[in-house]
């Protein structure tokens, strides 16, 4: 994972998004990826979920089902957290944008390739 892919990760994970979803949380391989940076060790990139929600800078995919299911309310909420912290690190502050996730698809984080841009 790269530093700034779990900056952003960090943020939006560890602000305003576990005081609302704190059961999704635990779900959602966040913490996982977390202890995983720290100790240096890499993970495999989970499959995609099923479902999508996007938007200008990513894709955030979700299962409603299974043992990592979640709720769109929830990914809607990732992906509004995402932007934000975007915007603060990238527009704001002037950090250099990330390089791309390698996932296929366009250059949006997460994207697949199947996935649709929201209006």
């Amino acid at each position: 994972m790269k530093p700034m892919t779990v900056v952003l990760v960090f943020l939006v994970c560890s602000c305003v998004v576990p005081a609302l979803f704190a059961q999704d949380l635990m779900k959602c391989g966040t913490p996982e990826a977390l202890r995983a940076f720290w100790a240096g060790e890499e993970l495999e990139r989970p499959p995609f979920g099923q479902d999508t929600v996007s938007s200008r800078h990513f894709v955030v995919h979700f299962d409603t089902t299974g043992d990592h299911a979640t709720t769109r309310a929830y990914a809607e909420s990732v992906s509004v957290y995402a932007e934000c912290s975007w915007r603060m690190q990238v527009d704001t502050l002037g950090w250099i944008e990330p390089p791309s996730d390698g996932a296929g698809g366009d250059d949006r984080y997460g994207n697949s390739g199947d996935a649709i841009m929201d209006p």
